[in-house]
């Protein structure tokens, strides 16, 4: 009973030295390497909404430069909606010179082809010698002859050249190849435009003037600039 009196005592005695004092005194203190090594624990990775949202961006992005692509065509074209077309009446026909006009920019091949259809129209194709003398002779009179334009001639998956518009091929007994004649067509030069009266084979991505002819009877919403005084109504043949 003594031994255990005296244990009690100093039990007693322990905890009145100890009752004053703040527990984060007597707290155990955290190792000086735990600490240390926190800095090179690994991160924590970011939300799955990070990669959602880069996700998101990406396709964004992809769409915005849809919508770029879409407003330029249809700035382009545009204009040809909303505006008069400027033709020339020559013989029985109309043609539309892409040059004479101040909506119409230069164009690669297809989208030449493209916008003659926009405008009721069809790229050139020469039917005869007399046709080509009659163009000819009015760029020539309106000095536009130095311009390069598109036609509709191509050998586009073909071995011979063709009128896209009409789907002919070139008239055997006539054309205006230059002396060397039709030009054997390697890689992309594989469309037709005219420049100062003679043919040309031409990449089909380069940006030319162009020229469109009415091949219906058909007359709408046109100005004529020659051959014929003020706006030309409606009228069918």
């Amino acid at each position: 009973s003594v031994v255990l009196r005296a244990l009690l005592q100093s039990v007693v005695a322990r905890g009145s030295r100890t009752a004053g004092i703040p527990a984060t005194k007597i707290s155990p203190r955290i190792p000086e390497t735990t600490l240390k090594d926190t800095a090179s624990w690994p991160k924590p990775r970011e939300p799955q909404t990070q990669l959602d949202l880069y996700y998101d961006n990406s396709t964004m992005e992809g769409r915005g430069i849809l919508c770029v692509f879409i407003g330029v065509l249809a700035l382009t074209i545009a204009p040809v909606v909303s505006q008069r077309i400027q033709t020339v009446e020559l013989g029985d026909s109309r043609y539309f010179i892409s040059n004479q006009s101040p909506y119409s920019p230069q164009l690669n091949w297809f989208l030449a082809y493209q916008y003659c259809q926009t405008i009721g129209m069809t790229l050139l194709s020469y039917g005869t010698q007399e046709e080509s003398d009659m163009i000819t002779d009015f760029l020539i009179e309106n000095n536009h002859m130095a311009a390069d334009y598109w036609t509709s001639g191509n050998q586009l998956g073909s071995q011979m050249w063709l009128w896209m518009s009409s789907g002919q091929p070139f008239n055997s007994t006539w054309n205006a190849w230059s002396p060397r004649g039709a030009p054997l067509v390697k890689g992309d030069k594989g469309c037709m435009s005219q420049i100062k009266g003679i043919w040309s084979a031409q990449n089909c991505m380069d940006s030319k003037h162009f020229i469109c002819e009415q091949t219906r009877c058909f007359y709408f919403n046109y100005v004529t600039t020659n051959r014929g005084q003020g706006e030309a109504q409606p009228t069918q043949g």
